[in-house]
């Protein structure tokens, strides 16, 4: 009986040891990951011509949860977006949105739109070509003003003078990040400095989103962290401290809390109530038991969906005692 509790406890000792080594080796191997495949990546983006890599991060290939994955976001001087998945064994879907015009109506006025475009070597994705979502503008926008005159003698002459009036509608710039003036190119609502886009010249609020971020452990080595919420490490002895990440973009507010107090005004961590949780994370109070941290953000308004609540654990090592 001795001897099995024995051979029980050095199996439970050595399975902790390797989920321990194993949330560590992770976080260097994204690192890793990111710089081996990145220029891959930019290869692909630049064949579509995009080559400003806005956010780039690791995870698991949507197609298949057995391989690992780089989701990388592109845009170029146009307002035009490209979305490339990447999967370490080459395949990839590349999503490209990018903004296109209606024809012009009797004044010169057109609508704006995108067109989304799918470019994929996946099996499981085809690549396919949505027509251009801008609407005309109507010609009712337009109209016509005139004067006549006359002249004398044998007959009389007419003549008449006609000059199209515009009449002023809400379109899109071409960035879709403002809401302007058809006749006078003015920017009626600046929709990027609150966060929204412009569509069908009107600013919609975006979804909200995570950004993934270069990062820092608390022993100093570096990650890429997701931008959702992470602990670093997940699983500790009793008394020792985490740092907590987060990175949300698109969201009127945040908070993270820890069923331990964690993240609260009355904690000795203070209250974390941050879309981003800096480079550095936050540090916890001393773990003694198992602590789950809860992030809770409310998106812009008008957003779908209206919030989002994310969810990770820390767990304590266990405690064993020689028999």
């Amino acid at each position: 009986m001795e001897r099995t509790r024995m051979m029980q406890t050095g199996a439970a000792l050595a399975a902790t040891a390797l989920l321990l080594i194993g949330n560590i080796a992770y976080a260097a191997n994204a690192a890793s990951v990111e710089a081996q495949f990145s220029a891959k990546l930019n290869a692909i983006a630049s064949s579509l011509g995009f080559s400003t890599e806005t956010s780039i991060s690791v995870g698991q290939y949507t197609y298949n949860t057995s391989h690992t994955g780089l989701n990388a976001v592109y845009t170029d001087p146009n307002g035009n977006t490209l979305t490339i998945e990447y999967c370490v064994n080459g395949a990839y879907v590349a999503t490209e949105q990018m903004v296109c015009s209606s024809a012009p109506n009797a004044c010169g006025m057109v609508g704006t739109g995108f067109i989304t475009k799918v470019i994929s070597n996946e099996r499981q994705v085809s690549s396919s070509q949505t027509a251009c979502t801008a609407r005309t503008v109507s010609n009712s926008l337009c109209s016509a003003s005139g004067g006549a005159g006359s002249g004398s003698g044998s007959g009389t002459t007419t003549s008449v003078t006609t000059t199209n009036k515009c009449i002023s509608a809400h379109l899109c710039n071409a960035a879709n990040t403002a809401v302007i003036d058809s006749c006078t190119n003015s920017v009626l609502d600046d929709c990027g400095s609150r966060g929204y886009i412009c569509s069908n010249g009107a600013c919609l609020a975006q979804s909200i989103s995570f950004y993934s971020f270069p990062a820092q452990t608390g022993a100093g080595q570096s990650f890429t962290a997701t931008g959702h919420l992470q602990v670093s490490p997940a699983l500790v002895q009793k008394g020792s401290i985490v740092q907590v990440y987060w990175n949300v973009l698109h969201a009127s507010g945040c908070t993270v809390t820890g069923s331990n107090g964690d993240g609260l005004d009355t904690s000795t961590t203070g209250a974390w109530s941050t879309p981003f949780s800096g480079a550095s994370g936050k540090v916890s109070s001393p773990i003694t038991g198992q602590t789950i941290y809860h992030l809770v953000c409310a998106g812009l308004p008008g957003a779908v969906p209206a919030s989002i609540d994310e969810s990770v654990t820390v767990s304590i090592l266990p405690d064993y005692q020689e028999q």
